[in-house]
């Protein structure tokens, strides 16, 4: 599309020059003669199957993992045995008792276990994605302040990080703007390969453009921002935007008033759903529930 804006077109014509050789190959010059021509199309169908462990392999990987469980508790050393074995081994971050273990997720069996059981005791066989886990208390963290060296690594470093990478993209994002001819945002693109140009037909909170989200510092903004303006650096959850406004739906009181009991029974319901998940997950948090599942299936 050539032309001032975006809506205006104008057709083009251009010439293509091509340099026509010779048929040559490693082997020499060659003449070809063509008998006819096909527009036959070719379509493949192909199946695919998962291919799934047996009830034998199951029983077997079972069986090894208890046989693992009891070398360790004869006294050999879990890293030991998993280099002999060549089984992955791996260390978990720190777990609490509402956390998640790698590979076994919320397993609240496993997490009580945890921490109720001293250093060096270990659980399982526990069936996880791919086979069975064996897990080992390898280091118990007691009661009140964390460390701060596990502080500063797991969470305030991350936030620092975090924050240098904000004010990195703020400032590039405010010289953008300063070199913006007009108004036209996409002319930027060859210049910061880096960064993800692009324009969307219609955005609103309930239906967000895909590559941006549901970014509520940006919505914030194109409410208040007049046709065809940019805004400034408008820093959001994943990163930071400069947004031009081409136009704006104004709202439809009347269409409000119609659609308003629908909307409201809509809001009231997904409310109900909210509150239902939290109460049983309040529940499921204070019961003591066995979950002995991956024994039996």
């Amino acid at each position: 599309m050539i032309g001032k804006n975006r809506n205006e077109q104008m057709p083009i014509t251009a010439i293509f020059l091509l340099m026509m050789n010779r048929p040559q190959t490693q082997f020499g010059f060659h003449l070809i003669k063509i008998h006819a021509k096909s527009k036959k199309e070719f379509r493949f169908a192909e199946i695919k199957k998962a291919v799934t462990a047996g009830q034998r392999t199951k029983d077997i990987a079972k069986k090894k993992a208890q046989e693992f469980i009891a070398d360790i508790e004869s006294g050999m050393f879990i890293d030991s045995l998993a280099k002999h074995l060549q089984v992955s081994l791996f260390a978990t971050p720190e777990v609490t008792k509402e956390g998640f273990v790698p590979g076994a997720g919320q397993h609240k069996n496993l997490i009580e276990f945890g921490l109720e059981n001293k250093k060096g005791k270990v659980y399982g066989p526990l069936k996880v994605q791919g086979g069975y886990g064996v897990y080992m208390v390898t280091e118990k963290i007691a009661e009140g302040y964390k460390n701060f060296d596990s502080v500063k690594t797991a969470l305030v470093k991350p936030k620092v990080q975090q924050k240098k990478r904000f004010a990195f993209l703020m400032t590039t994002a405010a010289e953008m703007k300063a070199k913006i001819m007009g108004t036209d945002l996409l002319a930027l693109q060859n210049g910061y390969p880096m960064f993800t140009f692009g324009s969307a037909d219609s955005v609103s909170i309930s239906k967000p453009d895909n590559r941006i989200g549901l970014e509520y510092p940006v919505f914030d903004a194109l409410i208040t921002m007049n046709t065809n303006e940019v805004s400034a650096p408008i820093k959001g959850q994943r990163g930071v935007f400069l947004v031009k406004l081409l136009s704006r739906t104004q709202f439809n009181e009347s269409d409000y008033i119609v659609k308003s009991a629908e909307l409201r029974k809509n809001l009231l319901s997904t409310k109900k759903q909210q509150m239902m998940q939290e109460w049983i997950a309040t529940l499921t948090n204070r019961a003591k529930i066995e979950d002995n599942r991956d024994k039996f299936f």
